[in-house]
């Protein structure tokens, strides 16, 4: 029953120096404000009832109200939520609401490249503009969103980027990971102090460790037939810095046991695309990598993946990995 809730639907604004509004009330600055809701939540925890509700996690005081920025997000269930709904919320009163919906009939398709999405690893979850398109069909203006399983809040995130203005929401996760998470993904509070310091980190970063992901490998993707935006040089020389590296298992020829990178057997990095069937390297044998892309054509033969042990010290015992190599950088 952990709660949070997205800070900016408080109205709170940004990390504010000046005056600050939270659930109807008027704080000098951000610090007031979370001093003001902290010594609430922390008389709150004294509260033998409170802490028998089903979640409540296991910790200290200290460090339950050090995770916390109550009312926004609290690390144990939110005290504050019926105070929220009573701020925020209205009852639905069916003789004089006209509320009315047609049932969501439309195809959703969205990627998962955005940003926001790949900040933290999380099981089931869903881009945030996939939820954004059903908030901007069933939400009203001023609209309380509930989102009970909320996992790493991308309901939080739909609705802050929903076109519907005034959505304000909430999210609820029995586990505090992912109630943290939420926080998190959906708080939006940076102080310029905190961007000065993550800036000068990733400068230190970069003076001791830069040279480690700087690669001559354009050259070599030239060679390979690369299409010429991925050629990119950095000044006069051929040096190009690692963001990222692809690796490829490495299969064997059944045919004459010629083995590298299944990247080298099937990937045709000039036309683009990768083949389900192709030809061995070394022999020229019609090879495929799976069973079900050959179809009635049963003389092709399937590769054979390459295996590699390595005594594990941990285990204390010797384990087989699939064999795998860097094919690409980019």
């Amino acid at each position: 029953m952990d709660s949070s809730t997205q800070q900016n639907l408080f109205e709170s604004g940004s990390h504010a120096t000046g005056p600050v509004e939270c659930l109807g009330l008027t704080f000098e600055n951000d610090e007031v404000r979370r001093s003001h809701f902290l010594a609430i939540l922390r008389e709150k925890l004294k509260d033998p009832e409170f802490r028998k509700i089903e979640g409540f996690p296991i910790g200290e005081d200290k460090d339950i109200l050090a995770l916390s920025d109550p009312p926004y997000y609290t690390a144990c269930p939110n005290p504050f939520l019926e105070d929220f709904i009573r701020c925020y919320g209205k009852p639905y009163d069916p003789e004089t609401d006209d509320y009315h919906r047609e049932p969501f009939a439309e195809d959703v398709s969205e990627g998962k490249g955005e940003r926001s999405y790949y900040i933290h690893t999380y099981h089931t979850k869903v881009p945030p503009s996939a939820v954004a398109a059903f908030i901007e069909h069933y939400a009203d203006d001023k609209s309380v969103i509930l989102d009970c399983f909320s996992g790493s809040g991308m309901t939080g995130l739909g609705a802050s980027i929903a076109s519907t203005k005034n959505v304000k929401t909430i999210l609820n996760d029995l586990s505090p990971i992912a109630s943290f998470i939420s926080y998190f993904h959906n708080q939006f509070r940076v102080s310029q102090k905190e961007i000065d310091s993550l800036i000068q980190i990733c400068e230190d970063l970069e003076k001791e460790y830069g040279s480690w992901y700087r690669t001559r490998h354009n050259g070599w993707l030239a060679s390979k037939g690369a299409p010429k935006e991925w050629q990119k040089k950095e000044g006069s020389l051929s040096y190009g810095i690692i963001k990222y590296v692809v690796w490829s298992d490495v299969v064997s020829c059944p045919e004459c046991s010629h083995s590298e990178s299944l990247w080298n057997f099937c990937v045709d990095l000039p036309e683009n695309q990768v083949h389900d069937i192709f030809r061995c390297p070394s022999c020229s044998a019609e090879l495929a990598k799976e069973r079900r892309k050959i179809g009635k054509n049963k003389s092709i033969s399937l590769v054979e993946k390459v295996y590699e042990t390595e005594y594990d010290l941990q285990l204390q015992e010797t384990r087989k990995y699939l064999k795998r190599e860097p094919v690409f950088t980019g």
